[in-house]
């Protein structure tokens, strides 16, 4: 090795490389590569040190050397200037060392528990040069900082993360070292009050690391910036007097269509006295977008009053419409309502999917679960009320077992009344703490000219806005910016942030900060507000028109700009719509060159395979079929895949929501088809043509499916992956002994003759079809689980047959205390059907809902076992929003 620079990717003999050259002035191990196998001890380094003296640059890191290897180090390479010892074991004993031996160093990497005060106040009495110091992980406090600061006021990088340094260590660095441009106090005890000093001390600083700081949380929008002058201008304008909260907050309300969410927020917000006395409307209309609705009620926090608005959202509840609503939600100041119906199940009011949703596009917001149809009134779906049987209704549900199963704050207000209004009052009181929960709403506190631009916003413009074009229909970005110079704030990162909270507020609708509409220099979306109000007719007119459904989807340019109707006349508005409707994907450009000569994909009004139907031209036995486990599949997947690959269908092939199949683009007669089971979190993948073109094909669909759910911040498998590859094929042979076989075939006849069926007719194949996977997948649990997991699903397989429900979509049921009582009581009266799962046995599994449910937990457990997962970031569909913190004495 010649060069007399040198970086070892592997742990090889240091003595090796300093007989190769006594020359060498750089030597560096890649903490990647030594990951696991860390050979680099003290007897190498000393070797190193003797041979190679002229060494002026050493990375150690993550490496078994010691102080008494760095001691070897200092005292032979007096020469050294930056030395990085990253995640090895080192105390002040090697501080002092390097101290002693040499002045001349520049930067220094430290990182340890045994490095206090001391080992950093050797170093700056000796090293006056230093100007990039990190002590990440250290037990350095307030008198090294000083120290270190007093003796070195030329430090441009300090990295203070996860010590014991105060205000006092950091107030002193910054009156000492001006020309600090990167500062690092993640998980310190600074407060936000030492901001100001950095603010005026320190001119040149650019980039700060805040979050998890130990005395103040940062909201998530300021936790992912290091923009130093965004920072310190927030906490300027943190300290203002005139600053205070904005005591707003967006209440979405979801659920299936003709519930009930229209007279439940007429019922919250009244607009007028007529709705206030007769807010129900027994043959009201449906909402076929959504309806914005504001109401001004008290919140007590902290023992102290505010006066907050609410700005609730109804949304439409039609199926088609669901995939639009993502457009309008947002993840942050918000609280979501879902209203369902106690006459129908959880898996037919599809409570799973609503919070699902809210977890996956409102980043697990506090959400409100509102139980209606209480009283004896026929529902709006309804002529004459006919109550459901035990097994069909909804039960009573628990708040803490959704919240635990769904990882987000949820409230459940049980008997509330559409009618009458009865339980009312407990569905403000769950509003109320849901709203309280939110510390950016009462601590985040913004000075007045934000209000002056919130105000103008809402069309109600004052003091130097009034003369202002008003905000009807959409605006530019700079037009924007100019609002809020003209109000007072010329700084463009505080302008951004505003901008986002006026987004997540409900009040515009912005896109520039989407990933795939930022990185293309050639999108004017990014340049462009939307009103929400203007927006929202358009787009809903197109999703719901019927010439897209008469067409499986597929609609004209001219088509198109005709369905947004009257509102949209100019030419270029309706190309800004059809562009804002292609970034969210919502619509997908089939064919043509210019947009105006394209056909459309309207991917909401995309069928589902029709229940039944056989594919005709697909083969029975496919080349070969795997399946995609996920932990949670977004039910538009399919549609967004093929929307992107819609060329790739094959000339006269249906394509469904939940099921296509695509032809490789050279080879035609290779083909593939998904179809989506989503209840199951799963997507069954089978291929038909030559294996190394679908395998070139796999490939490229694995690539896309990342694609489209990486900016959905899933939870990962403990490999990285999104979902999990299931081969039967290579799998493990599964199969039941004779006994369980029987047991299978004397459950699917019993079930057939409680629900009136012929055994031999396909629905008792079906069915035993179904329950067969499941008996298999408890086959490795102990015996009592292993009873309570499929009794629990050959009750819900027997709910599925009485809504006439297809398998494949049955969620698994809640391990809620009222959920098991419905199996027990359900197994009670068909004692049959439990003489049969016990198959002789005689566990008390099956007698009591308390033992059901520890037994069915344990299950679910020991099934999961098997595939752990990790958090690496909340279900948002957007990037984290920017967001301001305010002190609680603003």
């Amino acid at each position: 090795m010649n060069s007399p620079n040198a970086c070892l990717t592997s742990p090889l003999d240091s003595q090796g490389i300093a007989e190769t050259t006594a020359h060498l002035h750089t030597f560096k191990i890649g903490r990647k590569q030594l990951f696991g196998q860390r050979g680099v001890t003290d007897t190498g380094v000393k070797a190193l040190a003797e041979g190679c003296s002229q060494l002026h640059t050493v990375a150690l890191c993550e490496t078994l050397v010691t102080e008494a290897g760095v001691r070897e180090l200092a005292e032979r390479c007096s020469q050294l200037r930056h030395i990085d010892l990253t995640r090895t074991y080192m105390t002040d004993t090697g501080a002092r060392a390097l101290a002693s031996h040499c002045s001349q160093l520049r930067s220094i990497v430290l990182y340890g528990y045994e490095v206090t005060a001391a080992g950093v106040q050797a170093l700056a009495e000796s090293c006056l040069h230093l100007c990039d110091v990190s002590l990440f992980n250290t037990r350095v406090s307030d008198e090294g900082i000083c120290a270190l600061a007093e003796r070195c006021p030329q430090l441009q990088e300090l990295d203070l993360r996860y010590t014991f340094v105060t205000n006092r260590g950091v107030r002193v660095v910054a009156e000492r070292c001006t020309q600090l441009h990167t500062l690092f106090l993640i998980g310190t005890g600074v407060t936000d009050a030492i901001m100001l000093t950095l603010a005026e001390y320190c001119p040149n600083l650019r980039r700060m690391r805040l979050s998890d700081n130990m005395m103040f949380k940062l909201p998530d929008g300021l936790q992912i910036t290091e923009d130093a002058q965004v920072l310190l201008q927030f906490f300027r304008e943190a300290h203002n007097t005139r600053s205070c909260p904005v005591l707003e907050v967006k209440v979405p309300i979801l659920g299936l269509g003709q519930f009930g969410k229209s007279h439940l927020a007429r019922r919250l917000a009244p607009r007028d006295s007529t709705e206030r006395q007769s807010p129900y409307l027994r043959d009201a209309k449906s909402t076929h977008a959504f309806e914005q609705r504001t109401a001004t009620t008290t919140f007590i926090r902290k023992g102290v009053k505010h006066d907050c608005l609410l700005r609730l959202f109804d949304f439409g509840g039609q199926p088609e419409m669901h995939g639009t609503h993502r457009f309008f939600l947002a993840d942050r100041r918000n609280v979501y309502v879902v209203l369902i119906s106690k006459r129908l199940s959880r898996a037919v009011n599809r409570l799973d999917y609503w919070l699902r949703m809210v977890k996956h596009h409102g980043g697990g917001a506090p959400t409100v679960v509102v139980v209606s149809h209480n009283d004896f009134e026929p529902a709006a779906t309804e002529r004459v009320l006919n109550p459901p049987a035990i097994d069909k209704a909804l039960g009573v549900l628990n708040a803490y077992d959704i919240s635990q199963e769904h990882g987000m704050p949820v409230w459940v207000v049980q008997g509330y009344s559409n009618v009458t209004g009865e339980g009312l009052d407990r569905v403000w009181d769950a509003i109320h703490a849901a709203v309280v929960s939110l510390d950016a709403v009462f601590n985040d506190s913004f000075p007045q000219n934000f209000f002056n631009v919130h105000a103008w916003a809402t069309g109600h413009p004052e003091n130097g806005l009034k003369d202002r074009p008003p905000f009807e229909r959409y605006l530019t970005v700079r037009d924007f910016k100019s609002v809020c110079a003209a109000a007072g704030q010329t700084d463009e990162g505080q302008q951004l942030l505003w901008l986002t909270l006026l987004r997540d507020l409900g009040l515009l609708h912005y896109v520039g900060d989407r990933p795939e509409v930022n990185r293309d220099p050639a999108n004017e979306l990014k340049q462009f507000i939307f009103h929400p109000e203007w927006l929202k007719q358009p787009v809903y007119n197109v999703v719901r028109h019927q010439d897209a459904y008469e067409c499986a989807g597929i609609m004209s340019y001219a088509s198109i700009c005709r369905a947004f109707g009257a509102g949209v006349p100019d030419e270029a508005d309706q190309r800004r719509i059809v562009a804002l409707m292609e970034a969210y994907e919502l619509i997908f450009r089939v064919s043509g060159g210019k947009p105006e000569e394209a056909d459309y994909l309207i991917v909401d009004c995309v069928t589902n395979r029709p229940e039944g139907m056989v594919r005709a031209n697909w083969p029975s036995s496919p080349q070969k079929r795997l399946r995609w486990e996920f932990q949670f599949l977004p039910d538009y997947l399919l549609s967004q895949l093929l929307g992107r690959w819609f060329s790739q269908v094959p000339s006269g092939t249906s394509y469904f929501r939940d099921d296509v199949v695509f032809a490789d683009r050279v080879v035609k007669s290779c083909r593939i088809r998904l179809r989506a089971c989503i209840h199951e979190h799963a997507i069954i993948i089978e291929f038909d043509g030559e294996a190394k073109i679908w395998e070139r094909m796999l490939t490229r669909l694995e690539a896309e499916v990342e694609s489209i759910l990486d900016p959905e911040r899933l939870r990962r498998l403990d490999d990285g992956r999104l979902w999990k590859t299931v081969d039967s094929e290579n799998a493990p042979v599964v199969e039941l002994e004779s006994a369980e076989e029987q047991t299978l075939t004397a459950l699917a006849e019993a079930i057939c003759k409680i629900h009136g069926l012929d055994s031999d007719l396909k629905a008792g194949d079906l069915f035993r079809l179904a329950l067969e996977a499941k008996f298999k997948d408890s086959l490795n649990m102990t015996p009592a689980p292993k009873l309570a997991y499929r009794a629990c699903w050959v009750f819900l397989f027997s709910c599925c047959v009485s809504e006439n429900m297809p398998f494949d979509q049955a969620a698994p049921i809640g391990a809620e205390i009222a959920q098991m009582e419905k199996v027990v009581s359900w197994l009670t009266r068909h004692h049959e059907i439990k003489t049969i799962i016990l198959a002789g046995q005689k566990w008390k599994t099956l007698n009591k809902a308390e033992t059901l449910r520890g037994n069915y937990r344990n299950a679910l457990r020991k099934q999961l076992r098997g595939s752990p997962i990790q958090e690496v970031g909340d279900l948002r569909r957007h990037t984290v929003r920017p967001e301001y913190r305010r002190n609680d004495d603003c």
